[in-house]
């Protein structure tokens, strides 16, 4: 698959968003990769600190952390939004 890691975890913040309790293994199949790329997608937004991940029984649960300003918008974010706040976090 060609997407890069950064679409990728644009992918995963935009269903994280939708559903916070998303699995990775969901998070795979709707994006057509691997959970293994899920994971670096996941650690990737963690260590940008875009979200947190917290324990939820078995499973995770997903908090997006970005700046009121930016997710400010009511959760209509365009994606070229969301790419500079990450780019702006690096």
């Amino acid at each position: 698959h060609s997407m890069s890691l950064l679409s990728i975890a644009l992918e995963v913040l935009c269903l994280i968003r939708d559903n916070p309790t998303i699995t990775r293994e969901e998070l795979a199949v709707k994006l057509d990769t691997s959970i293994g790329t899920i994971g670096n997608a996941i650690k990737e937004l963690r260590e940008s600190e875009l979200i947190d991940v917290e324990r939820d029984g078995k499973g995770s649960r997903y908090l997006i952390r970005m700046t009121g300003q930016v997710y400010g918008v009511r959760h209509r974010l365009p994606v070229a939004v969301l790419v500079d706040s990450v780019m702006e976090v690096k």
